[in-house]
């Protein structure tokens, strides 16, 4: 068998070599790169989602690479890159086969195709490194790599906030910003390969005052985490801020996780149970302690406990002790610049405490998660119609049971879930490989009107697991050579009303990709997404909304070009169109040219764009991601009329000291003023100033 093997490898390998124009070896990956891949996996989401962390994990995962000769199929999930389908080939194939010998026997795992060997050479290897035997406790604790980051931000005009107060006609000062336009960021991270990560990070958000007034303690958010894997019984433990992953993110699921997108087959939840928690989203964590014990080879059982101050929507205050004595809804804006934000900030501790347990072989596996969250003053929802049916009191329990079966190349995944309230959810996939250029997805979910958990983050339509239910299908399908067709279909319903939508509903949502990518110089594509979902009809002046079908579609034309191997071309074109079959349609237009110059052996690079954009309003909104400095990013939308251009730099000042800077400005041509309220600017103009440095050592 293994001479076999042998001559048969060999032959493959001589085939290869040929071939080396195709295929690239595994390297090192730029920043640039990186930032690259990001855009592919989430620049299609609107979700209001902190991406930075995952940037920062490829990053992570390009100094430390995954040794896919030892790697568990938690450790292929976790690079994020992968479909179910493609982890399991490669389980599969080191069972049956054997361990890799070598990079290029990758293009003989089923379902691994070249630009998936693209796209996760750079993040894993085939060999070991000292790191993966004992080191001396030393060394794990202070002898890994250290990285300081300070971040500064500012909107240059004036916004109304930061304007002297005027005098309001009962003769009190109008509200006014207690600190400066500034946003400052700072993060201190330290890791030694996944053995171990400890690190602080603290921000002062625009309009936050700062080491002074009611910030003596200088940063408004602070974060910390100390996070060990394989220490005594426990294969992850971690004291301070961290995320849970559960399931199908039914009861919990607190970390990124992708929705409807061209990329079809990334509808699955998978991922490791216990993530480090670095971002600045100053709701969505756990602060307390998590762990994972291995009980056996296949049985794993994680268990958290949680307390933090939250910040909250007071509903009702003892006019004597002035004490809350309700509240109608937790607030996740996280901002404290006004005396009236301040009054509510970490006004109720939250507490929260919860287990999975695992059962998993390669080819099939069965969880169950507990997740109990109290509050020490109870949440009372307003009584508007489409909150009758809101979780209400001071605690909450959610309880599921998930599985996954792989039958051929049939990959079957589930969850379903039930909360103390009496209400029930239930999500269920499957990805299928017919054939090696035929990949589908199926993803049937179902949430009860009275199905709430705090920290769920499932696939779905809306951005809560709550009164939804629809049936997506995808397809991914490769027609010949160079040539990518990506299409789904998703079908959904609201059984109950919603926020401006004041009765039940319907929806649907679909699109079409087709890539084209001749070489590696070349990628260009062409997508059309149409999307029909009821909604109240606005300017309704009957006693009673009702709702009208609205149609949203889409059209776009990407082309991106490698002149050399310093500079890279990216154009894009894109329409939209708005209907509710009452008013005229509504169209809208957008266009930018990007100009990026990343050479080998220069110290400083740079990124231009400049885009024009006109709509008839906030319906028809265009998304657009736009590159930042390291680890931050956006998707911001663009309505109205006119133009914005940016220019980010980096520079390398020595070894181990990097620099960017950011200028960015949106000038609109149909508007006096940006914004409203205490945001508002007087002009047609925002410009907006970053710069940040990193330190390595």
């Amino acid at each position: 068998m293994d001479v076999v093997r042998n001559i048969v490898f060999v032959g493959m390998l001589l085939f290869v070599q040929c071939l080396n124009s195709v295929l690239i070896a595994q390297a090192d990956i730029s920043d640039a790169e990186l930032e690259d891949l990001i855009e592919i996996l989430v620049a299609d989401s609107e979700d209001n989602v902190d991406y930075d962390t995952f940037l920062e994990r490829l990053t992570f995962f390009n100094e430390n690479p995954i040794n896919l000769n030892k790697a568990s199929i938690e450790d292929i999930y976790a690079l994020g890159l992968l479909t179910t389908l493609q982890a399991n080939s490669l389980i599969y194939y080191r069972d049956n086969v054997g361990k890799l010998i070598n990079i290029y026997e990758l293009q003989a795992i089923p379902n691994w195709d070249l630009p998936t060997i693209r796209r996760v050479l750079p993040f894993v290897r085939i060999k070991g490194k000292i790191d993966d035997f004992n080191v001396r406790s030393s060394k794990l604790l202070f002898g890994g790599k250290h990285q300081l980051f300070m971040r500064y931000s500012r909107i240059l005009e004036e916004q109304k906030g930061y304007s002297p107060a005027d005098t309001l006609n009962d003769g009190r000062l109008s509200s006014r910003y207690l600190g400066s336009q500034d946003k400052i960021y700072a993060r201190y991270k330290y890791g030694y390969g996944r053995k171990i990560s400890y690190g602080i990070t603290a921000e002062k958000d625009a309009g936050e005052e700062f080491f002074q007034g009611s910030q003596p303690q200088g940063f408004d958010f602070y974060s910390a985490h100390f996070y060990m894997s394989d220490v005594g019984p426990f294969s992850q433990v971690i004291v301070g801020d961290y995320e849970m992953r559960f399931g199908q993110g039914l009861t919990v699921w607190n970390s990124l996780g992708f929705g409807k997108s061209a990329y079809v087959m990334n509808v699955k939840r998978q991922g490791a149970h216990i993530r480090p928690y670095t971002s600045v989203h100053e709701i969505n964590f756990f602060r307390g302690v998590a762990a994972t014990v291995d009980v056996t080879e296949d049985l794993s059982v994680t268990a958290f406990g949680s307390i933090k101050p939250i910040d909250v929507n007071v509903l009702a205050i003892d006019t004597l002790s002035d004490e809350i004595i309700s509240i109608s809804a937790i607030n996740e804006f996280g901002a404290h610049r006004t005396e009236s934000e301040l009054r509510t900030k970490g006004a109720v501790n939250q507490s929260d405490v919860g287990a999975h347990i695992q059962y998993e072989k390669r080819r099939y596996g069965i969880g169950a998660s507990i997740s109990y969250n109290k509050y020490d003053k109870p949440i009372l929802r307003s009584d508007n119609p489409y909150n009758r049916f809101r979780f209400s009191g001071d605690s909450n329990l959610n309880y599921s049971v998930d599985y996954k079966l792989l039958v051929g190349n049939l990959h079957f995944f589930g969850e379903t879930a039930f909360s103390s309230q009496g209400g029930m959810a239930t999500l269920n996939g499957v990805l299928a490989s017919l054939h090696p250029t035929i990949n589908l997805s199926i993803v049937q979910r179902y949430f009860g009107r009275d199905y709430e958990a705090p920290y769920s983050n499932a696939f779905s339509e809306s951005s809560s697991i709550i009164n939804e239910s629809g049936v997506f299908m995808g397809a991914e399908i490769r027609p010949i050579k160079n040539w990518t067709v990506r299409a789904y279909f998703d079908i959904y319903n609201h059984n109950w009303l919603r926020f401006r939508t004041d009765a039940p509903s319907t929806g649907s949502d679909k699109l079409i990709q087709i890539d084209y990518k001749p070489s590696r110089s070349l990628v260009a594509y062409g997508r059309l997404k149409s999307e029909t979902k009821d909604r109240n009809l606005s300017g309704n002046l009957t006693n009673t909304d009702y709702t009208t079908p609205t149609n949203i579609t889409s059209l776009r034309f990407n082309l991106k070009y490698k002149l050399n191997k310093s500079i890279t071309l990216k154009s894009r074109m894109e329409f939209s169109w708005f209907d509710d079959e009452v008013n005229p349609v509504k169209k809208g237009f957008m266009a930018y040219q990007e100009f990026s110059y990343k050479p080998l052996s220069f110290p400083l690079s740079f990124d231009i764009r400049y885009m024009m954009f006109d709509t008839d309003g906030f319906d028809t909104r265009i998304y657009t991601y736009e590159k930042d400095v390291l680890y931050f990013f956006s998707i911001p939308a663009y309505f109205d009329r006119g133009r914005r251009y940016y220019i980010t730099a980096r520079y390398k000042l020595i070894r181990g000291v990097d620099v960017w800077l950011r200028f960015a400005q949106t000038t609109f041509y149909n508007r006096e003023t940006i914004g409203g309220g205490l945001e508002q600017i007087d002009g047609n103009t925002r410009s907006e100033f970053k710069a940040q440095v990193r330190f390595k050592f």
